[in-house]
């Protein structure tokens, strides 16, 4: 009766801890599809490679749509008590691309306006700073915002798949303006994973080139 109870303690726990690498990597990938681009994209925008930065923004756009599908379908997995495997991300890629894809891109073009308003007022001398820092302040407020709402928006996407892009969009703010203490404890977990992701990677990339190293001296 012991072993038995001993059992299944381990394979719950291990079923556990394997949900929980699967979610880290997931968003270690998250972030390996989209930041590096991301930043390609604004180093190639600041320094006038205007074409360049169109090529990798469109594809730092799809990254960003099958990455979020990814990231969105594991979630509701895990919500539901399902056991999650390394197809549900392939699943999450591929299910209700269409819509995914035209409500990403409404999601992106706010998004882009608001930091090209801070990026503007940040850098114009004509407008005095008295009417310029205030309008930063609101367009940083705005960008945080949105990027909560993003949550909320795949989340609406993941439970009613078939709904319109406007459908998407109202029950996802609604969502968000009734439920302000998790959209704020959202914003926090979704930074300290992204943390956590971060120094997953560099862990991992630490310990490869631990191997490489050592497998250098042995063919010495």
């Amino acid at each position: 009766m012991l072993f038995r109870s001993l059992r299944t303690f381990w394979f719950s726990c291990k079923d556990f801890f394997e949900e929980m690498f699967l979610s880290i990597f997931a968003n270690a990938i998250w972030c390996m599809m989209v930041l590096p681009i991301a930043m390609l994209v604004y180093q190639n925008a600041t320094a006038g490679y205007l074409f360049g930065a169109a090529l990798l923004g469109i594809v730092n756009f799809a990254l960003f749509v099958l990455a979020n599908g990814a990231l969105s379908h594991l979630a509701r997995r895990v919500i539901d008590g399902a056991a999650v495997t390394w197809r549900d991300l392939v699943t999450g890629m591929r299910g209700n691309l269409r819509t995914r894809v035209v409500v990403q891109l409404i999601w992106c073009g706010v998004l882009l306006t608001c930091l090209f308003n801070m990026w503007f007022y940040s850098n114009t001398t004509q407008i005095p700073d008295t009417i310029a820092f205030p309008l930063i302040i609101i367009f940083f407020d705005l960008t945080m915002l949105w990027l909560i709402y993003l949550g909320f928006v795949l989340s609406v996407m993941t439970r009613q798949p078939e709904a319109s892009v406007g459908v998407i969009y109202r029950n996802a703010a609604g969502l968000m303006f009734t439920n302000a203490f998790a959209a704020l404890l959202m914003l926090v977990i979704a930074s300290v994973l992204c943390v956590i992701s971060a120094a997953v990677l560099i862990l991992l990339l630490l310990f490869y080139a631990i191997i490489m190293r050592s497998e250098e001296h042995t063919s010495e």
